[in-house]
């Protein structure tokens, strides 16, 4: 509302609303998602999983848990290598455009 009001009342746009609502954002995803996690709920969308028989939902959990351990672990090699730009480029390729 402050952007609205300074940027079309006033003719003067407020240059910290834009910072601030985003920062407030990631405050509230990161205390939502702390407390999700520390509630035992888990952040995902489980209505495609359970949908699935019974023995893929096992398959598909192991797979789950071995590409978040092998992102995991390119993330902390290349942290320790000092490549980490390096690597968001080679997981996100349209970035290099």
């Amino acid at each position: 509302m402050v952007e609205v009001f300074t940027r079309y009342f006033l003719r003067n746009p407020a240059t910290w609303t834009l910072p601030l609502s985003s920062y407030l954002l990631l405050y509230v995803i990161y205390l939502s998602t702390s407390h999700t996690l520390q509630e035992g709920g888990h952040v995902g969308m489980e209505f495609v999983v359970e949908m699935l028989p019974p023995r893929w939902r096992g398959g598909l959990k192991r797979l789950q848990d071995f590409l978040g351990l092998a992102f995991v672990l390119r993330l902390a090699l290349a942290l320790v290598l000092g490549r980490a730009a390096l690597l968001l480029l080679l997981f996100s390729p349209g970035l290099a455009k």
